[in-house]
């Protein structure tokens, strides 16, 4: 088993855990994605236990990335995110289970066992959910790198030849789509990688 998550007490916490439940089971932990990609490159794991965030990395992409080692591997995420959106991306790169971090363990064996009726396919609303970011315009994104670089709304105006009152509007519209109230909240999601740049 190998565990990916960027709190090295979570993936010490957790290994200690799930040893005292599963005997005889060797786990690996890392945390970061580079160390992840090299022990898949070394090793076959029968699970594999990631989180969407992974420093500055996203872990769905790193999933996504290697498909092919991954493809025997029992896959489940733990996340702090459950949005409807980042399900269906995650049922679609092949994650066969999605439980919250604050799961319990009486969720997460069942999962590590491959139970049929936790699949993500078998708990994924069928009706079509758009996500969020797919509602926001080209001029919106470009807003949003330019805030994450660090850019005022003074700044982003001149950048991009438009005047500070349109930029706030975009701004405005931004954190309604996103359901986010404040900046702080809006670079969570960039850097978290729910919004991908």
């Amino acid at each position: 088993m190998l565990i990916c998550d960027d709190h090295d007490l979570f993936c010490l916490g957790l290994k200690e855990l799930l040893s005292a439940h599963l005997n005889k089971t060797e786990i690996f932990t890392v945390n970061t994605k580079k160390e992840c990609e090299e022990l898949l490159e070394q090793h076959f794991f029968d699970v594999f236990i990631c989180d969407i965030k992974i420093g500055s990395d996203n872990g769905l992409q790193l999933i996504k990335s290697n498909q092919t080692a991954l493809a025997e591997t029992t896959v489940i995420v733990l996340s702090g995110h459950y949005e409807d959106y980042l399900l269906r991306k995650a049922k679609n790169i092949g994650v066969d289970y999605f439980l919250k971090k604050e799961a319990s363990l009486n969720e997460l064996l069942p999962a590590i066992s491959n139970n049929p009726s936790m699949r993500l396919e078998k708990i994924f609303k069928e009706e079509d959910v758009d996500s969020p970011v797919s509602t926001l315009s080209k001029k919106e994104t470009e807003i949003i790198k330019l805030i994450a670089a660090g850019y005022q709304s003074k700044e982003i105006a001149t950048k991009l030849f438009i005047s500070k009152v349109t930029v706030d509007t975009h701004r405005r519209n931004i954190h309604r789509k996103m359901n986010t109230t404040s900046t702080g909240e809006l670079l969570k999601l960039v850097y978290e990688g729910i919004i991908e740049l």
